[in-house]
């Protein structure tokens, strides 16, 4: 859901479509279970939009994460 892997994704999908590929990306999303709901959409409208190319794995499993929001924790999990 993030900008680099957003862009890349798009990437991918454009490159499978244009040279009509028949193969499937497989796709790993964390649910960090926490983010945006525009990010949250956004995941949701790309993945529904193509659905016939993906093989989408989503997970949400406990795990660390740095943060850059507190001055007395440098970690932080989100699940």
């Amino acid at each position: 859901g993030g900008k680099d892997s957003g862009v890349l994704l798009n990437l991918c999908i454009d490159y499978i479509r244009r040279n009509n590929l028949k193969r499937k990306l497989c796709v790993f999303h964390m649910d960090y279970e926490i983010q945006y709901t525009v990010t949250i959409d956004y995941v949701d409208r790309i993945l529904e939009a193509n659905k016939d190319i993906l093989e989408v794995y989503r997970v949400c499993v406990p795990f660390k994460v740095t943060t850059c929001t507190s001055m007395y924790q440098s970690y932080w999990r989100p699940w």
